[in-house]
């Protein structure tokens, strides 16, 4: 039974949680010449990858490309995947906003952070949960 499949894989998409995740193409070519503990599935051409298999929790997380290129290091304490060309990464105990280009474009001042959708993303800050644009600055309430 060592390696037989026990049920038909049919996902475009698997979240890789262990000690040591390589990724293959659908061809079976090996894209990941690093192991990585996890790799989520790709957003806007990136996948956020983290040092040990613990879901990117306060650990090492950064982004790798299509073909495997660390492209933005393992530099973070947690992430979460691209959206709108953004992504929110944690840096100690603040999350903050980087590009694809690994800049820094809303500071990490942030207890808590979402993803962006439609131009918006709900963060906490000083014990107050508001909204936010691409800019950082701060969304008034509908």
């Amino acid at each position: 039974m060592k390696g037989d499949y026990i049920l038909a894989h049919s996902y475009n998409y698997t979240p890789f949680l262990s000690d040591s995740c390589i990724l293959y193409s659908k061809e079976g070519k090996l894209i990941t010449q690093k192991s990585y503990g996890y790799i989520n599935e790709f957003s806007e051409g990136l996948a956020v990858v983290c040092a040990n298999g613990l879901g990117c929790i306060n650990q090492n997380a950064g982004f790798i490309d299509e073909n495997g290129n660390e492209i933005i290091p393992l530099q973070y304490n947690s992430a979460k995947s691209f959206s709108e060309g953004l992504a929110a990464v944690k840096r100690e105990d603040k999350w903050g906003y980087i590009n694809k280009a690994g800049e820094i474009i809303i500071p990490f001042k942030y207890t808590q952070a979402s993803s962006f959708s439609n131009g918006i993303a709900e963060v906490s800050y000083n014990g107050f949960s508001q909204k936010i644009n691409y800019t950082g600055e701060m969304i008034e309430n509908d």
